[in-house]
């Protein structure tokens, strides 16, 4: 309305810069900024002097990216209006915006995207509608790998530049840098609908559909159990396109359960780790780190990944009992491993178990390392944890305890959780004692068990009375009578 009012006037008085001036505004209000710089050169044609015109030219010229010729028109303006405050102003706010052009073209050179991003943002505050500087914003955002940040953006920007191809390319690349190849290729063959010679558009769908077909080649070799040559073609697409980091955390977790299939799960952690870092919201990553610590028995770090996993996807099939076993898991390497201590494993045999004890036993009584204090001590510790493990591995209703993970305090109380008494109050000499059939030595005077020893092997008799029964055991053990209620052994 505004602008067909100004159509009557000029149509009364065409040659009045004035009218033309303040038509130029009218169109400059609706976002008309090609039309408003139009009315502008109008007047300017008709009084190339007239201030006003060209300070709008200006505008016009900032506000569409034209930085050269709004240089010109400021100059213009400032010599003929040479004590103008406003446009003293005016020309300041220009020159801040061509410093921060010149900021991103230093950062264009050196690499650095950040920079870039920080100048063009300044500068787009200004300059609203020059599609160059959006697509140069835009590179500087997926150069930083800002993917979700720079979709945002062009989103938002789209409405202002119609049917620009260059905007939908970036869109199209924006989806394929965060992974859906789908709709990638959707708006790439739609560019291509358009204008079926538009280079960038080829060489983007040729880039998808090449690593599309490379990680289907990977998959399809890790299921045919051909895990080597699967990890070599995820490593041949993983060089394709660094900066897609999205795809590349799959290639990278994918390359990660081939290596798992072949026992390496150092090279595996790696891997998943990496696709961590390039996706901290992954979570099948997070599992499968999880998965791999438990092989490595870190079993605290497992249950962080799982929890996570299960924070960023709560749907996870079987994730509460991932974590509910790593927890197992991890408590139960906190306690001693009685089985390691003992030297057998869950299936060893009652006759294994006590062989196993009366071998340790022997070797870690403290009587027989006392060279050193510092020998001394660790027997002591050695001897008791010998005790304690065979005491529960021998009973098995604790043994039982101890498999389902419960700690020493837990089997001692009855209940997990519970207040038991535990071993600090049982003595390791007295449980060595009972198992080789006698007391305390009676008739020691004084001298250390083992100082009683003699004869040859391992001797078994039977002390605790007068005449012990001499009597050779398995492993050398040979016979001696015991004598005054003691028994002896002698090591060679």
């Amino acid at each position: 309305m505004t602008e067909f009012f100004f159509l009557s006037i000029l149509g009364v008085n065409p040659g009045s810069p004035a009218l033309l001036t303040n038509r130029s505004a009218a169109k400059f209000m609706q976002k008309d900024y090609q039309g408003s710089l139009s009315d502008c050169n109008e007047a300017l044609n008709l009084d190339a002097n007239f201030t006003k015109a060209l300070k709008r030219a200006a505008k016009c010229c900032i506000i569409t990216g034209q930085f050269d010729e709004a240089k010109a028109y400021y100059e213009n303006a400032k010599a003929g209006a040479p004590d103008d405050a406003a446009l003293t102003e005016e020309i300041k706010a220009f020159k801040y915006t061509m410093s921060h052009i010149e900021g991103a073209e230093r950062g264009e050179q050196s690499g650095d995207y950040r920079q870039v991003a920080f100048h063009l943002r300044e500068i787009l505050k200004t300059t609203t509608m020059c599609e160059s500087l959006v697509v140069r914003y835009l590179e500087a955002m997926i150069q930083q790998k800002e993917f979700a940040k720079a979709q945002t953006y062009l989103n938002g920007q789209l409405p202002n530049f119609g049917q620009s191809m260059n905007l939908f390319i970036i869109r199209a690349r924006l989806y394929y840098y965060q992974g859906n190849f789908e709709l990638a290729k959707k708006h790439v063959k739609d560019v291509l609908m358009r204008d079926p010679d538009n280079l960038n558009a080829q060489n983007a769908l040729r880039k998808i559909n090449k690593l599309d077909n490379i990680k289907k080649e990977g998959n399809s070799l890790f299921s045919a159990g051909k895990n080597e040559e699967a990890v070599e073609k995820y490593s041949s697409a993983l060089e394709i396109d660094p900066l897609n980091t999205t795809f590349n955390s799959t290639l990278l977790c994918n390359r990660a359960a081939a290596k798992m299939k072949m026992d390496k799960y150092d090279d595996a952690l790696g891997d998943v780790s990496q696709a961590i870092t390039l996706n901290p919201d992954y979570a099948k990553a997070y599992l499968r780190r999880g998965n791999i610590h438990m092989k490595l028995e870190e079993y605290e770090d497992a249950v962080r990944d799982y929890e996570q996993a299960k924070q960023l996807d709560p749907s996870t099939n079987d994730i509460n009992n991932m974590i509910k076993n790593a927890k197992v898991s991890a408590k139960s390497a906190k306690r001693k491993d009685y089985y390691k201590i003992l030297g057998i494993n869950k299936e060893s045999t009652e006759s294994e178990v006590k062989k196993a004890y009366r071998k340790m036993a022997l070797k870690w009584h403290p009587d027989k390392n006392s060279e050193t204090p510092e020998q001394k001590t660790k027997a002591e510790k050695m001897f008791k944890d010998v005790s304690e493990a065979y005491t529960v591995i021998s009973d098995p209703e604790k043994k039982r305890k101890y498999d389902m993970g419960m700690d020493l305090e837990e089997i001692e109380s009855g209940m997990p959780g519970g207040m038991g008494g535990g071993m600090g109050g049982i003595d390791p000499t007295q449980v060595f004692q009972m198992f080789f059939g006698g007391g305390a030595p009676g008739g020691a005077g004084g001298a250390s068990f083992f100082d009683q020893m003699g004869g040859g092997g391992m001797g078994g008799g039977m002390g605790g009375m007068p005449g012990g029964m001499g009597g050779g055991m398995p492993g050398g053990m040979g016979g001696g009578s015991g004598r005054n209620g003691g028994f002896r052994f002698h090591f060679g």
